[in-house]
């Protein structure tokens, strides 16, 4: 998408009212065919608010054999928030919904 900041605006709130309130238990599931470097911006904002949680937070970030980028990114989002339990899992084809 061309703007993802404008996208996800409305959901920043949402979240951050959650993670202050919820000790419930959260699995963020990444799946994406493509994205760009607002989008990557964006998830980051997104998993910082996500590592302010007590609750427990799974990210799984899936990312195709062929699709080195993807899986770079997850790994560098793995190590950027270590306080999030996060899973780069790579498949042959990624199932999208």
């Amino acid at each position: 998408m061309e703007y993802p900041q404008k996208f996800f605006e409305p959901i920043f709130g949402w979240l951050e009212k959650f993670v202050a309130e919820s000790r419930t238990p959260v699995q963020f599931d990444v799946k994406m065919r493509y994205y760009n470097t607002g989008t990557s911006r964006t998830l980051f904002e997104i998993f910082s608010l996500l590592e302010k949680s007590d609750a427990p937070i799974t990210v799984n970030w899936y990312a195709s054999t062929r699709d080195t980028d993807m899986i770079d990114d997850g790994d560098g989002f793995q190590e950027d928030f270590p306080e999030l339990n996060f899973n780069v899992i790579i498949q042959r084809e990624v199932a999208y919904e």
